[in-house]
């Protein structure tokens, strides 16, 4: 295993042992996926594209709240990316649960995808063959004009830092020492570097 790729788990886990070691008190933390897109429904990978909730993923999006409504969950908290699709899953949860007003958080944005954009997979295939060889083997870092891990490494540690830092913020307003419960609604392709930072799987 190469020493620079040691020393940057080294780096990943140090920051999320920092972040996460720095609470002041009991937290609990979801991570919600946005519901279907229209991009979805067409295979279309969206990156930054920012394509509408369809009317199932708005239903998916309520029955999430109704979930988390008879769950008895009280989230202190509510921050989204961006994104049409996130911030309105956000707001239809938001509503249909009593929960806070979503708060944008820029990091939890989706990956920039490149020249892959609002092309389906089998569309990528026939249009870049070379750079989805690539992609296959080397990931985002062989893809022309899409985001470098070192960025997407970044963003999913700033998204628990600014997740920790509002627990923080409710442990000092709270007297009753319960949990405090911060959700953010991201992407799937963002989610998977918010797990990655999380256990070093980079």
């Amino acid at each position: 295993m190469p020493d620079n790729y040691t020393r940057g788990i080294t780096r990943i886990m140090e920051n999320i042992h920092q972040v996460l070691t720095g609470l002041t008190g009991p937290a609990r933390f979801y991570f919600i996926r946005h519901g279907e897109s229209e991009g979805n429904t067409r295979g279309k990978m969206q990156g930054l594209h920012d394509s509408p909730l369809t009317e199932t993923g708005r239903q998916q999006a309520s029955q999430t709240a109704r979930w988390i409504h008879r769950s008895g969950i009280t989230v202190h908290r509510l921050f989204a990316s961006p994104l049409a699709r996130a911030a309105e899953t956000a707001s239809i949860i938001s509503r249909g649960a009593d929960l806070p007003e979503p708060e944008v958080l820029e990091s939890a944005v989706e990956l920039e995808t490149g020249i892959f954009t609002d092309y389906s997979f089998g569309e990528i295939k026939e249009n870049f063959p070379d750079e989805y060889a690539e992609f296959v083997v080397g990931g985002w870092e062989a893809v022309p004009g899409a985001e470098r891990v070192d960025s997407l490494i970044h963003r999913g540690l700033q998204t628990w830092r600014v997740m920790a830092e509002a627990a923080n913020g409710v442990h000092r307003e709270a007297e009753n020492g319960e949990p405090a419960t911060i959700m953010t609604v991201t992407h799937g392709g963002m989610l998977q570097w918010i797990l990655k930072v999380s256990f070093g799987a980079v």
